[in-house]
């Protein structure tokens, strides 16, 4: 039963190493952004590790200096210090009236 013993103990270790040293996948998932402001979306990202720009578009629906969306889209996995481009609305165009 001593072969048995040594089994036990060396389980025992890899269950303890296998719990302190982090998962090595790295992977972080691009988290829902439509909706925030974007600053929130900026911090966001920040604070994930996540690099990001900011492209802006006009829309009639999403308030000026809101997140539309975002590219890569939400539950994308990527890696670590990747960018991810935020979409930003600059809101409705402004209507040009006829002097």
């Amino acid at each position: 039963m001593p072969f048995l013993g040594f089994v036990v103990a060396v389980a025992a270790l890899a269950l303890v190493a296998a719990n302190l040293i982090p998962p090595q996948s790295g992977l972080v998932s691009v988290p829902e952004l439509a909706g925030m402001s974007e600053q929130a979306a900026l911090d966001e990202l920040d604070e994930l590790g996540l690099k990001s720009s900011v492209e802006e578009e006009n829309s009639t629906t999403v308030p000026a200096g809101m997140v539309i969306d975002s590219k890569p889209g939400v539950g994308e996995a990527v890696d670590p210090g990747d960018e991810v481009e935020v979409l930003v609305s600059r809101g409705p165009v402004a209507a040009v009236v006829p002097s």
